[in-house]
């Protein structure tokens, strides 16, 4: 009996999944986060910036996740799950319903948090004086 009861708990940890849509990044890439209640011409033009940037973008680590009220988009443009949606917008977006961009560190910290768009100028600027980022550059030399 206690040999199942041991079995069925550590199937119970095989299954658990991280709450945090963002702990398959942790460690690996940068997220940007890009909210606006509707995809307004804001959100529409700071997408358009980092694409245009796509060279930074890859070279930083970068992967951007749209986010508005009622539905969310990864970095290959797919639909996120309502749980992750929810997830973010509560950990990141609330209480303010307004456009926001986040930058969240490869250690899972809020590096960067605005109201209004950044260029990727001054976003790579800011990524580029982060001791992760310079250890990075050090090493690709």
């Amino acid at each position: 009996m206690m040999l199942v009861s041991l079995y069925l708990v550590l199937l119970g940890f095989s299954f658990h999944q991280d709450p945090d849509p963002l702990s398959k990044y942790l460690w690996k890439q940068r997220v940007i986060i890009i909210y606006s209640p509707t995809l307004d011409a804001q959100h529409q033009k700071q997408l358009a910036e980092l694409t245009q940037a796509e060279p930074g973008v890859t070279d930083r680590d970068l992967v951007i996740l749209s986010l508005f009220s009622t539905s969310g988009y990864g970095p290959k443009k797919e639909p996120l799950e309502v749980q992750d949606q929810r997830f973010l917008k509560q950990e990141y977006i609330a209480p303010k319903d307004e456009f926001r961009f986040l930058l969240i560190g490869k250690d899972g910290g809020v590096k960067l948090d605005r109201t209004e768009m950044i260029t990727p100028t001054e976003l790579f600027a800011v990524i580029d004086k982060m001791p992760m980022r310079i250890n990075e550059m050090k090493r690709k030399q």
